[in-house]
């Protein structure tokens, strides 16, 4: 069997995976985004900030070319941002997110 490749681009190039991106990112840390008031809006608003290739905040993604014609999944994301909890580093890092259920199928 041959593997799909997986590619790391800038979210930036990628503004298809941005509500999908939203919206795991939501389901995973509900519960911090509501301890903050935070809605599904304000995570797509995150992730709309950090469609950036020159500078802080961005994002990048893990995509899976598949084997079929035009399939592109996400398997997996990080971002950077200037933070004053790491006021002392150049950058944090205040999400990160693996897909490894989506690595291990077919596209």
């Amino acid at each position: 069997m041959v593997r799909p490749d997986i590619a790391i681009d800038y979210l930036a190039n990628c503004p298809e995976l941005i509500d999908e991106l939203a919206r795991l990112s939501w389901k995973e840390w509900q519960e911090i985004y509501q301890q903050r008031k935070r809605t599904l809006e304000d995570s797509l608003k995150n992730y709309r900030e950090r469609m950036n290739t020159d500078r802080l905040p961005l994002t990048f993604v893990a995509v899976r070319e598949g084997l079929a014609v035009n399939c592109r999944e996400l398997v997996g994301m990080v971002s950077l941002q200037i933070s004053q909890i790491c006021a002392d580093l150049f950058s944090c890092v205040p999400g990160f997110l693996i897909l490894l259920v989506r690595l291990r199928q077919k596209c």
